[in-house]
């Protein structure tokens, strides 16, 4: 068995006791290893006996398969940030992928470059994030952590309707501010708006829960209805 996205690893440092490792989710008891960084990809491939040269040599004793591994899970790097607007419900990437999707979809001759109308704007860090160029754009991305914004969150039990906070400067809602206005925006355009939040089970991942439109426009949010 050869280590890979989903393995649980239990790697022996020198001089040191032996530790688990966990590639691209979070599991109890062990350390996750984000597999898009360079640890992470030293250790893919190898195999049980092999010895890892990064930093300090590790030598793997033990692989196991995360049985918990969810449906949905993508076994490769989203490139192409059209490739956002295929996800099905459900589906999950690493927030690695999405942040550099974010940041190299703007540079030329990148991997992730698709063309000037399928660049990502605002930057990695934000919230709220846009495919293409206004006012026609492709999409919107928006992100949601649970309990950073006290108005994020489902409105009802079906999972269909959501709202999501505007980006504001020390509790001030400015509407005018780009990130804002793509939101608002959204119904005379009708652009998706592409919903992910941050997966329970690893943090190291976001999950899509589907496109979106928006609904109703609030005082301090918007809220979104499920497309059909």
């Amino acid at each position: 068995m050869k280590i890979e996205i989903n393995s649980l690893v239990l790697l022996k440092p020198k001089d040191r006791e032996p530790k688990w490792f966990s590639i691209g989710f979070g599991y109890e008891n062990s350390q996750s290893v984000d597999p898009e960084k360079n640890f992470g990809k030293s250790l893919l491939g190898a195999e049980v006996g092999d010895i890892i040269s990064f930093g300090e040599n590790f030598i793997v004793l033990e692989i196991k398969k995360n049985k918990n591994l969810e449906q949905g899970d993508l076994k490769h790097s989203i490139l192409k940030s059209d490739d956002l607007l295929r996800l099905k419900r459900g589906h999950r990437i690493t927030k690695r992928n999405l942040y550099d999707l974010i940041q190299f979809s703007k540079v030329p001759k990148s991997p992730y470059w698709n063309g000037d109308d399928s660049q990502i704007g605002n930057t990695p860090q934000q919230g709220i994030n846009w495919i293409g160029k206004s006012p026609s754009l492709k999409g919107v991305i928006i992100k949601s952590k649970e309990g950073i914004y006290a108005d994020d969150g489902w409105s009802n039990g079906s999972r269909d309707s959501f709202n999501y906070s505007f980006k504001a400067n020390k509790g001030v809602v400015n509407l005018q501010d780009k990130a804002n206005a793509v939101l608002i925006k959204q119904p005379r355009y009708s652009y998706p708006i592409l919903l992910f939040s941050e997966d329970p089970e690893s943090e190291l991942h976001w999950r899509f829960k589907g496109f979106f439109e928006v609904n109703d426009i609030k005082e301090k949010f918007v809220s979104l209805s499920k497309l059909k």
